[in-house]
């Protein structure tokens, strides 16, 4: 995702299924900025707030990074939600 605008980051959600070790992802911005750590994603996809900023610049992109090792199985999935806000021009 790339804003089109400056936003601002405020939750996020990953759910996931038929996983035997569900992804541990974080957030961040392009330049490497966390946004978030340890969200561990699961079947019930809550949403967990941002925790550092949550800033995103015009033209910025967000990247997410698994900080462990998911174990897949056949026909699994995973869903990433982001929950943001835009600066409207005036």
């Amino acid at each position: 995702w790339t804003a089109r605008r400056n936003s601002t980051i405020v939750e996020i959600s990953c759910k996931t299924s038929s996983m035997t070790t569900n992804p541990t992802i974080t957030l961040e911005d392009d330049s490497a900025n966390a946004l978030t750590s340890g969200v561990v994603c699961g079947t019930a996809g809550a949403f967990t707030g941002v925790t550092a900023g949550g800033a995103i610049t015009k033209q910025e992109s967000l990247r997410l990074d698994t900080t462990n090792t998911p174990a897949p199985t056949t026909g699994t999935q995973t869903l990433v939600c982001v929950v943001y806000t835009e600066d409207v021009p005036t």
